[in-house]
């Protein structure tokens, strides 16, 4: 582990783990880490410039190991999308779609109904983040939202 907050260290050594001090992209310090024997490298950082573009000279150190980095938003992973390479978890996209499924499920609606909610709402994200990232515009892809196309139909029939 690598990180920049000496109590995150600190508490870390408590239980154990090897933390070292610094910034994690840079490769110098990921070597002395052990990087070149690494599968995989993880960004779980409050970093939310982070792109591929600064992600670069660890691509191009480590060829084999799998990048797996948190972006905070859309726009951040729009710009982590430019290297195919990186595996992205959204941020707030991720909670967001927790705290909807505990609101559906605290409205009484079934599992498997919030299973399908979750699911389409997922598909047409993803297709509007593919048409965004192909066009290079943040307005592109609104049909595939809720009501982008003039609707908020949902394609699930109730129970």
């Amino acid at each position: 582990m690598i990180d920049i907050n000496p109590q995150t260290i600190d508490l870390s050594g408590d239980f154990g783990f090897k933390v070292f001090y610094g910034d994690g992209t840079r490769v110098d310090l990921l070597k002395r880490a052990g990087g070149e024997d690494a599968q995989a490298i993880f960004f779980c950082i409050d970093d939310r410039y982070m792109t591929a573009e600064s992600l670069m000279p660890v691509r191009e150190t480590f060829p084999r190991t799998k990048l797996f980095v948190r972006a905070y938003g859309r726009e951040q992973a729009l710009l982590l999308m430019q290297d195919d390479g990186i595996s992205i978890m959204r941020e707030l996209f991720e909670s967001s779609i927790r705290m909807s499924a505990v609101a559906l499920k605290y409205f009484g609606t079934d599992r498997a109904k919030i299973h399908d909610i979750l699911l389409e709402f997922r598909r047409r994200d993803q297709s509007r983040l593919k048409a965004q990232f192909t066009s290079g515009d943040m307005h592109a892809g609104t049909r595939h939202s809720f009501g982008g196309d003039g609707s908020d139909d949902f394609p699930i029939a109730d129970d």
